[in-house]
C-alpha cells in the first residue's frame, strides 16, 4: 500500500472513530491518492473469466479432472470446477495455486473447494482495504449550518440575558 494512501486511512479512521470524519479533513493529494487505490483495487478485485481459471487449474496437474480417464467425466469434473470458482480473482486464484505448487499446504493437488478456500482467505485483505477506502471517500461532506432567523426583540433579550450573567 502506498505511504499516501496508508496515512491517509490512518487519519481518516482515526476521524471516522471519533465521529469527526467529514471530506473536508481530508487533504486534496490524500483523496486523490485513495481514489487512485480504490481504481486499481476494484480492477485487482475483478472477478476472473472461465478462460482464465481453466488455465490455473492446468497448472495444478494433479486436479481430479485430470485424473480421470473418462473424456466425458473429466470434461463434467472441470465445468464442476469452473463453476466451483467462478467469482474469484486472478491473482487469488493464482497465488493459492502457486502456494499449493510449492508444497505450502502440505499437498500439491488440491480439490477445486481447497483452492476456492485459500483464494477467499487471500481476498480478505484486499477487499477489506477496498471497503476502509470507500468508508472515507464516502463520508459526507460538511454542511454549514442554516443560519436560524431571529426577530430583534428576541435577540434583545437574548442580549440582556447574556449581559444579566455578566458575560
Amino acid at each position: 500500500m502506498p505511504l499516501e494512501v496508508r496515512a491517509a486511512l490512518t487519519a481518516g479512521l482515526s476521524a471516522l472513530a471519533d465521529g469527526s470524519l467529514h471530506r473536508e479533513v481530508i487533504p486534496a493529494t490524500a483523496l486523490a491518492a485513495l481514489q487512485a487505490r480504490r481504481q486499481a483495487l476494484t480492477a485487482a478485485l475483478y472477478p476472473a473469466s472461465r478462460k482464465e481459471i481453466a488455465v490455473v487449474l492446468a497448472t495444478l496437474g494433479g486436479m481430479p479432472s485430470q485424473t480421470v480417464t473418462n473424456p466425458d467425466e473429466a470434461l463434467a469434473l472441470v465445468r464442476q470446477d469452473l463453476e466451483d470458482l467462478d467469482g474469484l480473482t486472478l491473482a487469488s486464484l493464482q497465488a493459492a495455486a502457486r502456494e499449493y505448487r510449492q508444497g505450502k499446504h502440505g499437498r500439491w493437488r488440491p480439490s477445486a473447494g481447497d483452492l476456492y478456500v485459500r483464494a477467499r482467505e487471500l481476498e480478505v485483505e484486499p477487499r477489506g482495504e477496498l471497503c476502509r477506502i470507500g468508508q472515507l471517500l464516502d463520508a459526507p461532506a460538511l454542511t454549514k449550518p442554516k443560519p436560524v432567523p431571529i426577530s430583534p426583540a428576541k435577540f434583545a433579550e437574548l442580549k440582556a440575558l447574556i449581559r444579566g450573567i455578566g458575560a
